[in-house]
């Protein structure tokens, strides 16, 4: 993380992205919070930086965050959240005197780009849903507001998530028949 990037930012974006994917039995653990005991499941590394890497493929202004995914569908690079692209669509074709990026809705906002491309590593797959936590764009309001109506996975992700969970916790009794349970 950029040391640039305060606390409280850190801690509501954590939070959000939690939030965010509680429905589905998706316990988030970061790492200054990990139990004694390890958990089961898959670890991911999500870096929050002001700017995604400019020699990166996909480094653009438009661009809030990205993750890659080998072949396999359980691998796959970083997890990369850009501040700057968040905040500068946060306040997209407004003057800023007029509508500001306040810290809460900017961490908000941020935990759900990270919530989003945590999906794509727990799905196992880069495409996007047309709607919900996984389609491929979302707009300032649903980013800003509270309620996180539009950040739901689809019925389509919840049957693959279903289908994931047991391998990415490493449950050797898997049954395709069988749904995730509770953490």
């Amino acid at each position: 993380m950029e040391k640039s990037i305060d606390a409280d930012t850190v801690n509501q974006l954590k939070e959000e992205a939690e939030q965010v994917w509680r429905p589905y039995h998706v316990r988030l653990v970061w790492p200054e919070a990990a139990p004694a005991v390890p958990l089961r499941g898959v670890a991911l590394e999500a870096i929050l930086a002001r700017r995604i890497d400019a020699g990166s493929a996909v480094a653009s202004a438009t661009v809030l965050g990205f993750t890659t995914i080998d072949a396999s569908g359980f691998g796959g690079g970083s997890i990369h959240v850009s501040l700057d692209a968040t905040r500068d669509l946060l306040t997209r074709g407004t003057p800023r005197s007029e509508f500001p990026a306040y810290p809460n809705d900017i961490a908000r906002a941020l935990g759900r780009v990270l919530a989003h491309e945590v999906g794509h590593r727990l799905l196992g797959f880069p495409a996007h849903d047309r709607e919900g936590l996984m389609r491929p764009a979302f707009r300032p309001g649903e980013l800003r507001e509270p309620g996180r109506q539009h950040f739901r996975l689809t019925s389509i992700g919840i049957s693959q998530l279903d289908r994931r969970l047991p391998l990415l916790r490493g449950d050797d009794r898997w049954d395709e028949g069988t749904a995730c349970e509770s953490e």
